[in-house]
């Protein structure tokens, strides 16, 4: 027993690789192997001889087994070290640039002419671009036989089965927005930017930006000057 004691434990020792411990399992502890047909002859020794034998065997047997688990593990561990070594990554490095966005032209645009009308004096009104048949038409007094109520001009939102109300559609232009913030009872109701975006079909299917719409109110006269005269809104905001 001690030579097989001795020889599994130094092929266990030099084992490169799971596959070689395996081979050696099967070779000592498996179902043919050298101990375990050492363990089978156990029933042919009288009781004296197989008191003796029999500890030393399942000895042998589990210092074996222990043996090739601890092997296993250490073949396991240097794998690891391996592969971290090979795979190593600087955590602390700063990660690759991204690209970031930036506004889309017709935000600002938008942004730039509400600023400037800003300092002129008026205060900016907004509305919702999905409207409601009166204030995108009724209200403006635009007739039903006008051709802005066509669907091919106009994008009808649908209405669920049995409701004979007007539909809703996407705003054709930002006049809807005087008319909401008329009825707000706000101060100066004379000095009022609406600007935003309508929806309507285009001469151009391709395109997928809704154009920018501007509407506002300004009184006749300021400070003396006529509105669209050298020193009025129109002249100002051109040269800003």
């Amino acid at each position: 027993m001690d030579d097989l004691k001795e020889k599994y434990l130094a092929k266990i020792a030099d084992a490169e690789d799971e596959a070689a411990l395996e081979d050696l399992r099967v070779q000592a502890v498996g179902k043919k192997g050298e101990i375990s047909l050492k363990m089978r002859e156990l029933g042919k020794m009288s009781p004296e001889e197989r008191q003796v034998a029999g500890p030393r065997l399942n000895a042998l047997k589990a210092e074996i087994n222990s043996a090739l688990a601890a092997r296993k593990a250490a073949l396991a561990d240097a794998a690891l070290e391996e592969r971290l070594r090979n795979e190593w990554l600087d955590v602390t490095l700063p990660a690759r640039p991204r690209r970031q966005g930036s506004i889309h032209p017709v935000s600002q645009v938008t942004e730039e002419i509400t600023a400037i009308f800003a300092d002129m004096g008026f205060a900016v009104a907004e509305g919702p671009q999905i409207e409601s048949d009166w204030f995108n038409f009724d209200a403006l007094n635009i007739p039903p036989e006008h051709p802005a109520r066509q669907e091919h001009d106009t994008f009808f939102m649908s209405r669920a089965p049995g409701d004979t109300r007007p539909p809703h559609v996407l705003r054709t232009h930002t006049s809807p927005v005087q008319i909401r913030d008329a009825g707000t009872g706000r101060a100066d109701p004379d000095h009022r930017a609406g600007p935003g975006l309508s929806h309507g079909h285009g001469p151009d299917p391709y395109a997928d930006v809704p154009p920018g719409r501007g509407s506002g109110r300004g009184a006749r006269y300021q400070h003396g000057q006529p509105e669209m005269g050298p020193g009025g809104i129109l002249p100002g905001l051109l040269r800003s």
